[in-house]
């Protein structure tokens, strides 16, 4: 079970240093300088609505910062009245990367007060081997906890390594 617990605690945490990067630089490593430490996102098109606080990113989208790197075919990003971003939502091919761990999916909705994490459409998150993938994958940051409709979990190696093997309990109950 420990096994298991650590993935599920690994998949999250990379779902979170993924998209938290973009909105804050808590996961930067040390050796980064202050003065180093920036966010940038390029694409073939910027467009900006004041009025609205949004921006939207179309074509070749790229966002490189300090904790991650995101790809996708568009990228929207929301704000809220004081210039903090409200959400993420990336769509088209997206596929992001941080350390050793990757996440691919069609659609990615990030809402920045409640850390929820939504990806659809072909979600895979990957580390070290093991992954979990589904239509979607609901990630709840805050409460380390994950949501896959329909589930699949796949551990390097191909079989479950021996203290996740059920052990009978008396009475014949696991």
């Amino acid at each position: 079970m420990r096994r298991i617990f650590f993935l599920y605690s690994s998949l999250l945490i990379v779902s979170g240093v993924v998209i938290s990067g973009v909105c804050a630089t808590e996961n930067v490593p040390e050796s980064v300088e202050d003065d180093a430490i920036q966010t940038v996102i390029t694409s073939d098109q910027l467009e900006f609505d004041y009025k609205r606080s949004i921006s939207i990113f179309t074509g070749n989208v790229v966002v490189d910062d300090p904790a991650l790197h995101l790809t996708s075919d568009r990228l929207v990003v929301m704000f809220d009245s004081t210039n903090q971003v409200r959400s993420l939502t990336a769509s088209g091919n997206v596929h992001l990367t941080s350390e050793d761990r990757e996440g691919r999916c069609d659609r990615l909705v990030y809402l920045t007060l409640s850390g929820e994490i939504v990806m659809t459409g072909n979600a895979v998150i990957t580390r070290a081997g093991d992954s979990v993938s589904g239509d979607l994958i609901k990630i709840w940051r805050g409460d380390e906890r994950m949501e896959v409709k329909p589930g699949r979990l796949t551990i390097h190696g191909g079989t479950m390594p021996a203290d996740l093997v059920p052990v009978p309990r008396p009475g014949g109950r696991q």
